[in-house]
């Protein structure tokens, strides 16, 4: 995955999301012009069949409409304000009323045709899968991972045999933290994937140097989500994760390229 890209990768969640409203245009081209090395991004299926660019099931917590994406066509969806509620570090609503929209995953894969992707599948509508592949139609297999939080929705993507890398669902997590706690080899079977997790669930901690090993030894990349801090991020990066998911990019770019190869930290100067 992501073959062209150096390591740690620096992967903006839901684009600038801090700076900007989460999954739209303008966070992803902040996070784009301001150092971030892969673009992480939400998928819902419009009730015409559009994927749309938005994290939650429902329009209430990001925009100023209401009720469930899937029941919403297309038109309705665009006539949304995607800025509605982002508030800046002040407290001040930046962008309600400035013509944020919600984006189709079409838009977004143009716009930004120079980015790597991390494309999570939030719809557990069965049609959505091949809805995705047609969208990612001649977009080069590099640039891309998918994931999916859901077992069964990630099992459609595993049956697709898609060129696509992909992530870990919830149950395969688990497998994996398990195995890792216990001591146990993982085998082959999820080579080339990618572990996405939190630094803990609970009172469990994920990000041990034992579950960072363990997936390593068996070929999966280990990407910790959602770190805003630079410090926790140096942390974590010490332990030899592959990359840091964040709120803040632009904040954490420094401390991500002091964890490059010299070589590799001459791509951003």
């Amino acid at each position: 995955m992501f073959e062209k890209l150096p390591r740690p990768l620096l992967i903006a969640h839901r684009g600038a999301s801090l700076a900007a409203p989460e999954n739209t245009l303008e966070a992803f081209e902040l996070a784009s012009r301001l150092g971030a090395d892969v673009l992480e991004l939400d998928v819902q299926r419009s009730r015409d069949g559009v994927l749309v660019v938005i994290h939650d099931a429902t329009l209430e917590r990001t925009t100023d409409g209401r009720g469930a994406v899937c029941a919403q066509d297309l038109a309705a969806l665009k006539a949304l304000d995607a800025g509605y509620h982002h508030r800046s570090s002040t407290g001040a609503q930046l962008f309600r009323d400035r013509d944020v929209r919600i984006p189709t995953l079409d838009e977004v894969l143009s716009a930004f045709a120079h980015m790597a992707f991390n494309i999570e599948m939030k719809s557990t509508d069965p049609l959505a899968i091949d809805a995705l592949l047609r969208c990612l139609r001649g977009v080069d297999p590099a640039r891309v991972v998918l994931a999916a939080g859901n077992d069964e929705v990630m099992a459609r993507l595993e049956a697709a045999a898609s060129p696509f890398a992909l992530g870990l669902a919830r149950g395969q997590v688990w497998q994996l933290v398990r195995a890792a706690y216990l001591g146990r080899p993982l085998g082959e079977r999820w080579r080339g994937r990618a572990l996405q997790i939190p630094p803990r669930h609970r009172l469990l901690p994920l990000a041990r140097p034992a579950v960072i090993h363990a997936a390593h030894a068996a070929g999966v990349e280990v990407h910790l989500w959602t770190i805003n801090s630079p410090a926790a991020a140096a942390r974590y990066l010490s332990r030899g994760i592959d990359g840091i998911i964040t709120d803040d990019a632009p904040g954490l770019l420094e401390v991500v390229l002091r964890h490059r190869p010299n070589d590799a930290t001459r791509r951003h100067s």
